[in-house]
């Protein structure tokens, strides 16, 4: 499967991670990932 999650914020990459092993996965961010407001 492909997943497409829209923000790098907790929400975002806590869904991005639990998927990972499922497929494929691409985080679409305003900026860099690390510009998030969150910071991870």
């Amino acid at each position: 499967m492909r997943f497409l999650v829209i923000g790098s914020g907790i929400a975002g990459l806590s869904f991005a991670l639990r998927v990972a092993d499922l497929g494929e996965v691409v985080v679409v961010t305003k900026k860099g990932i690390a510009d998030s407001a969150t910071n991870l």
